[in-house]
């Protein structure tokens, strides 16, 4: 393509020269770093503070999709040194997506617009869960046996 192109580990090698950020870049670079998914951002942080570090120049984010939430260390992180990350769509766009052509039934589309827009309320096993499960049941889905577990586990 005539692109250049680096691979940027979170951590350095553990032989060799150890760096960070292996390709046909040279230092002093600007660079977008894309990735598939961004979830807490940490990551994203780790790579820029890698490229930074090995002296790249990093002015934009690019992900396919991101649910991060806005209040995450990361996201706060990322906010505080000017990025905003360019995404193909998020969360509940990739939902209603799957939705859209049947990857997720309409029976449970609901919580999973639900999950995603109240996570926290769905962080330990209860009545969320629960409803969840018996809609499972009512659709003859299979219910993951670690759900099971872990809902009896309360």
């Amino acid at each position: 393509t005539g692109i250049p192109f680096a691979y940027v580990r979170k951590q350095p090698r553990s032989r060799g020269d150890r760096a960070c950020v292996e390709g046909d870049i040279k230092p002093g670079a600007k660079v977008a770093l894309v990735d598939d998914l961004m979830t807490s951002a940490a990551s994203k942080q780790a790579f820029i503070e890698n490229l930074d570090r090995e002296g790249y120049q990093t002015t934009a984010i690019v992900v396919i999709w991101e649910g991060v939430p806005r209040d995450s260390p990361g996201a706060t992180w990322l906010h505080k040194r000017g990025f905003a990350p360019v995404k193909l769509f998020t969360w509940l766009e990739l939902a209603e997506g799957l939705n859209r052509y049947g990857f997720i039934p309409d029976e449970l589309y609901p919580f999973y617009v639900d999950f995603i827009e109240h996570r926290e309320a769905w962080e330990k096993p209860g009545k969320k869960w629960r409803e969840y499960v018996a809609v499972l049941e009512r659709f003859k889905r299979p219910v993951p046996e670690e759900l099971r577990r872990w809902l009896a586990s309360t």
